[in-house]
């Protein structure tokens, strides 16, 4: 079949659903689909590099040439653990030769490059936004090198970056023109290794709005905190922060952080949650929810002072006898603050039983649907009770297109919550109703359905990230 007899765009999305290697089986069925193949963005502008086998090296110069050669930007990941003698020999002679045209780099390689890469990132990179370089440590080393990002990187001409990620790289002591226009910026460590804390940033980089900060120490200098740091961190918006909870404490006590909108923090104990949370005033509104299959959030918003406190949580803390739970889920008096609760059913089962109930001030709640649907395609809700007498209104929200509920189910789980009728609103989320047993006009005070979906994180373009 030619794609000639398919419009243009179905074709494109058939092809979208190839993996690369079925893409290029298909390139040569015939000059048509050869050339259908070669102009489909997932074959010339993502990229990836994370194969040295002759196959692989030969498709990656036959891409890049391509894309190169059409000028349009493209996105080149290069993912590299070990030496090779074709990373000096190939790699980084291509890195070098797209540069003028790459619009998202990440490049991942063994840290013994490090010096050679430096040498081949000089030239000018007019159209890249995001460039993210990750060092990889040899854990076996007895000692390893770590230096400084050269000043002059992409010859000083990178107009449109916008985010820098470094990882095993050391702050730059000098400005780095190129990173003038960078907005969000991380600066992250393997293992123990220690930082001081990079004052210099804010001055070299005067229109930063997000800041990552992770790694095993951070030590501050007696002039760490200079005036420039002060008020960069009053147009800071969002700052991210990765250390042992003495560290992260530390960093909580010697930074104005009152003053920055979110902060997201990985490892806080009950010192770094309240420390965080000062500045924070009732009422509070929390989202539980799921960020990868072994990793949740804890998100605290404050509705007066319109500030977020993320708390990156981890379900092995969770486990029956566990003393290493959040400090927000032994405090009655914050849980009397609430005025609004969304917890992902997907943790539920796991969550619940930490939290500190009844939940008396809480008016609304929300539920949200994030788990995979059995094969009958309707959702179970949970079993575990939750004591909200005070709740005003309950909330339903999928996560994905769209959720199925059994209509006696959904009136048994709210049974478990409260005995009041309330306000249900249901957000992608269809009830498959039932001949016999209650019905929701019965058990509510009023029923309303919808096809978009409830702003359940409150501020999305903070805390989605």
């Amino acid at each position: 079949m030619s794609p000639q007899l398919l419009p243009q765009e179905l074709f494109d999305r058939v092809l979208g659903f190839m993996q690369l290697s079925d893409m290029l089986c298909a390139s040569h069925v015939s000059c048509a689909w050869r050339q259908a193949v070669f102009h489909h963005p997932k074959f010339c502008l993502d990229i990836l590099i994370d194969d040295l086998s002759e196959g692989s090296l030969y498709w990656a110069r036959k891409r890049l040439h391509y894309s190169c050669g059409r000028g349009l930007p493209f996105d080149l990941t290069i993912d590299l653990r070990t030496e090779h003698v074709e990373i000096e020999r190939t790699i980084l002679v291509w890195i070098c030769s797209c540069l003028n045209v790459v619009r998202r780099l990440r490049i991942t390689l063994p840290s013994i490059y490090s010096l050679s890469l430096w040498g081949v990132i000089g030239r000018a990179a007019p159209n890249i936004e995001i460039f993210e370089l990750v060092f990889h440590m040899d854990p076996y080393a007895l000692e390893t090198s770590v230096y400084h990002i050269p000043p002059n990187i992409f010859a000083n001409t990178a107009p449109c970056l916008r985010r820098v990620k470094l990882m095993e790289v050391l702050a730059p002591l000098e400005p780095i023109t190129a990173f003038a226009g960078v907005t969000d910026f991380s600066l992250m460590f393997w293992g123990n290794r220690w930082q001081m804390f990079p004052r210099e940033l804010f001055e070299f980089m005067p229109r930063l709005k997000r800041l990552t900060l992770a790694g095993g120490r951070i030590q501050f200098a007696s002039d760490s905190i200079t005036p420039r740091v002060t008020s960069g961190l009053h147009q800071l918006e969002h700052l991210d922060m990765t250390y042992n909870p003495n560290r992260n404490l530390e960093i909580l006590q010697r930074l104005d952080t009152s003053v920055v909108p979110a902060l997201t923090i990985v490892n806080a104990d009950e010192d770094v949650v309240y420390a965080a949370l000062t500045p924070l005033r009732a009422p509070f509104h929390i989202t539980i929810t799921r960020a990868i299959s072994t990793e949740f959030h804890i998100i605290v918003y404050s509705e007066s002072t319109r500030q977020i406190r993320r708390f990156v949580e981890f379900d092995r803390k969770y486990a029956a006898g566990s003393t290493d739970y959040s400090a927000l889920f032994d405090n009655k008096d914050f849980a009397s603050q609430l005025s609004s609760l969304t917890l992902a059913t997907s943790l539920w089962s796991m969550i619940v039983p930490w939290l500190p109930a009844p939940y008396t001030a809480l008016s609304r709640l929300i539920v949200f649907i994030d788990d995979p649907s059995a094969e009958s395609n309707l959702h179970v809700l949970p079993r575990e009770p939750l004591e909200c007498p005070g709740v005003e209104v309950l909330v339903f929200q999928a996560k994905y297109e769209f959720a199925y509920v059994e209509e006696e189910d959904l009136v048994n789980f709210v049974g478990r919550l409260t005995s009041k009728r309330v306000e249900l609103q249901l957000h992608r989320v269809l009830v498959r109703r039932s001949h016999s047993g209650p019905s929701l006009e019965g058990r509510f005070k009023s029923v309303s359905y919808s096809v978009s979906k409830v702003d359940i994180l409150t501020v999305p373009d903070i805390v989605s990230g």
